[in-house]
C-alpha cells in the first residue's frame, strides 16, 4: 500500500515519524513453509544530504512484524538499506547495511501491534505498542550523511529528462511480504491506523487515502524498488475506516497495483484552522463540518480551539494573536464571516460551546451510573475519561450506523445539566443524535452533533429536560461511523467569565491579498479558498489579567466538494 502526503495529486512532503498497526489474528502459523515467513509493516525512504545527482544515494528503512514456523512467537524485524539510485548516471544497486530482530513478552499471533519509527536529532528510534503496552526496542545511529526524516508522497519516475513508467512511492505499508508466496489459505493480515508526524509538527496525521502496490511496482526511488514478484491470489479488502485486510483465496483473485483502497475523506468539514503555538502554526481541527449537509447554504460554526494559541506579540495592554485557515483537501470554501472570542476565567473552570453558540462552563462532570450499548454491553470504561488514543481501541467507543449508547445519570436535583462529550472522526453525514425521552416514553432528538477530524469537546445544554422525580436518561444514536472518548454531566451553576470580541486586524489571502473587509460581517461577500490556499488572520485582544483564557472561533460560510 502507498499513500500521497496531501490531497489527490502527487505531492511530496517529509515526516519525522511513521506508524502502522498490524495484526495476524486468525493466522495458522503452521501452514507457513519451513523455509518461509510472513511479515507486515512499514517501508520508508529517507534521502541523503550529500550524494545526489548522477551518484545519488537514498536510504531505505523497513520495520515489520514477522512470523515464521521456526520462531516460537512473533518477532520484530528491522533493516536499513543503502540505495545507490544512480552510479555515474546509470541505474545503481542496493545493499543491506544493518538489521536486527527482537520480541517482547506476551506477544502472540493474535496480538495487535503498533510499529513506530521516529527520528531524533541523533538516532532513528524503534518502538512498539503490543495490546496497549508500550515497548522501546532499539536506537539506530544512521550514516553521517543521511538526513533525519522520511519522505512521503509520490512523484513520477524519470531518468534525467526522460520519463519512466510508474511512480516513486516514498512511504509504503506492506501487508504481505514473504520469502516466497505461501500459496494457500490459512493466513491473513490487517493494517490500520496508518499515520505519520509531519516534519516540524508534534501530532500524528492519519493517512487520508491509499492505493495498492506490489513488488514489481514498489519503487522507493527512480531505479530501486522493494522488489519481488507480485503476491498472487491475495485480495485486499478495505473499509472506510482506513483499514486493509489481506486474505489469500483459491478463486485466483489478486488485487492489482494502483487500486484505490480508500479515498480522500468525503466531507465532514473543510477547511482547517491552524493556531500559532509560539514556534509554528499547528493544525487544530476542521471547520464548517455541518456544511456537508447544507447543500451550498451557509452554516455557522462555533469551535473551541483545542490547541494552544500564543500571542505573536504581547504589549503592556494588548496582545496580537495569529491563526491560519487552510484548504488542503479537495473542497472549494466560501468564507463569509470570521470572529475570535476570548473568554477569561478562573483556572479551575473549563469552558466549551454548544453547536448553537451557547457558552457553557463546567468543572468536574459526573460519570453516568451506567452506560450500555445496543447489544446490552457495558461501555462505561470506554467513555469515563478523556484518554482517547486512536491506537488503543480500549480508550474510546467506536460507533457505526444505528449503534447507540444509553446513559443513566440518575436523579438530578439541581437546575443545571450540561452534557459534556469528546468526539472525533469526521464523516459525510450528520453523526450523533442526542436524545431524551418525551412524555410518551419515546426518544426525541434534542441536538445533532457533527464530530470533527480530531478530538474536540462538545456540549449540550440539557437543563430544560431535568425532571427531578425521574432519572436523567440520555441516548446517543449513531448515524454514521464515529468515535466517542468521553461523556459526563456537569451540574454546577454557570461560572463567571470575561468575554472579549477580538478585533480583526488583518486577513491576508495567499493568492488574493487583503480580504479583511470580506470577513467582517455576514453579507455573502465571500473570501474563497481552493486546495493549496490559506488565509492568515491576526486579531488584537486586551491582555489576560492573570486568568486562564479559552478561545472560541466563529466562522460562517460553506464549502463544496470539487471533482477530482
Amino acid at each position: 500500500m502507498t499513500t500521497d502526503y496531501l490531497g489527490g495529486n502527487q505531492t511530496v512532503g517529509s515526516a519525522s515519524a511513521v506508524r502502522v498497526t498490524v495484526s495476524f489474528k486468525g493466522t495458522d502459523q503452521s501452514i507457513i513453509q519451513s523455509d518461509n515467513w510472513l511479515m507486515a509493516g512499514i517501508a520508508a525512504q529517507g534521502p541523503d544530504g550529500v550524494y545526489g545527482g548522477c551518484n545519488a544515494i537514498d536510504w531505505g528503512y523497513t520495520f515489520g512484524l514477522w512470523v515464521a514456523p521456526y520462531l516460537p512467537q512473533p518477532h520484530f524485524h528491522a533493516e536499513v538499506f543503502e540505495g545507490h539510485e544512480w552510479v555515474n548516471c546509470l541505474p545503481g544497486y542496493v545493499k543491506s547495511i544493518h538489521s536486527w530482530t527482537s520480541t517482547v513478552p506476551g506477544l502472540t499471533i493474535n496480538s495487535s501491534v503498533t510499529l513506530i519509527m521516529q527520528w531524533t536529532e541523533e538516532t532513528l528510534d524503534y518502538s512498539v505498542e503490543v495490546d496497549g503496552v508500550s515497548w522501546f526496542l532499539c536506537s539506530y545511529t544512521p550514516n553521517e550523511t543521511a538526513l533525519h526524516y522520511f519522505m512521503t508522497g509520490t512523484v513520477d519516475r524519470s531518468w534525467g529528462i526522460f520519463p519512466l513508467p510508474n511512480t516513486v512511492k516514498f512511504l509504503q505499508f506492506f501487508g504481505a511480504w514473504s520469502n516466497y508466496n505461501i500459496g494457500h489459505v490459512g493466513w491473513r493480515s490487517k493494517l490500520s491506523h496508518l499515520g505519520y508526524i509531519k516534519t516540524g509538527e508534534s501530532s500524528w496525521t492519519d493517512v487520508s487515502f491509499a492505493y495498492s502496490t506490489d513488488g514489481l511496482n514498489s519503487y522507493w526511488d527512480n531505479t530501486l524498488g522493494w522488489g519481488g514478484a507480485a503476491y498472487e491470489n491475495v485480495k485486499i479488502y478495505s473499509t472506510n475506516q482506513k483499514t486493509a485486510f489481506f486474505y489469500p483465496n483459491t478463486a485466483g483473485i489478486t488485487t492489482g497495483p494502483d487500486t484505490l483502497l480508500w479515498p480522500l475523506p468525503s466531507g465532514g468539514g473543510c477547511p482547517y484552522v491552524y493556531t500559532w503555538d509560539g514556534q509554528q502554526y499547528a493544525i487544530d481541527n476542521n471547520l464548517l463540518p455541518a456544511s456537508e449537509m447544507s447543500n451550498g447554504i451557509d452554516v455557522e460554526d462555533y469551535y473551541r480551539l483545542e490547541q494552544p494559541l500564543i500571542p505573536v506579540y504581547q504589549g503592556m495592554a494588548l496582545s496580537l494573536y495569529s491563526l491560519q485557515i487552510r484548504e488542503f483537501e479537495n473542497e472549494h470554501d466560501f468564507i463569509d464571516h470570521v470572529k475570535l472570542i476570548a473568554l477569561d476565567h478562573a483556572s479551575d473552570v473549563k469552558i466549551t460551546v454548544t453547536p448553537e453558540g451557547e457558552i457553557l462552563t463546567y468543572r468536574q462532570p459526573l460519570a453516568p451510573l451506567w452506560c450500555i450499548d445496543n447489544n446490552g454491553t457495558n461501555r462505561l470504561n470506554e467513555i469515563a475519561s478523556t484518554d482517547g488514543n486512536v491506537s488503543d481501541p480500549t480508550t474510546y467507543f467506536e460507533g457505526y450506523p444505528d449503534d447507540y449508547l444509553i446513559l443513566n445519570f440518575g436523579k438530578i436535583d439541581t437546575e443545571n445539566a450540561k452534557l459534556i462529550l469528546r468526539t472525533d472522526m469526521k464523516k459525510m453525514d450528520e453523526c450523533i443524535l442526542v436524545q431524551i425521552k418525551d412524555s410518551n416514553g419515546e426518544w426525541q432528538t434534542v441536538e445533532v452533533l457533527v464530530p470533527r477530524a480530531y478530538w474536540s469537546m462538545e456540549a449540550v445544554n440539557l437543563s430544560p429536560y431535568i425532571d427531578k422525580n425521574e432519572n436523567l436518561m440520555v441516548r446517543l444514536f449513531w448515524k454514521y461511523h464515529h468515535r466517542l472518548d468521553y461523556v459526563g454531566l456537569d451540574t454546577t451553576p454557570q461560572e463567571n467569565f470575561e468575554l472579549h470580541h477580538a478585533m480583526l486586524v488583518s486577513a491576508i489571502h495567499s493568492a488574493d491579498g487583503n480580504v479583511k473587509w470580506k470577513l467582517l460581517q455576514n453579507d455573502q461577500n465571500y473570501s474563497e479558498l481552493t486546495p493549496g490556499q490559506q488565509i492568515q488572520l491576526r486579531f488584537l485582544l486586551p491582555d489576560n489579567q492573570n486568568q486562564k483564557r479559552t478561545f472560541i472561533l466563529y466562522i460562517e460560510g460553506h464549502y463544496i466538494r470539487m471533482e477530482t
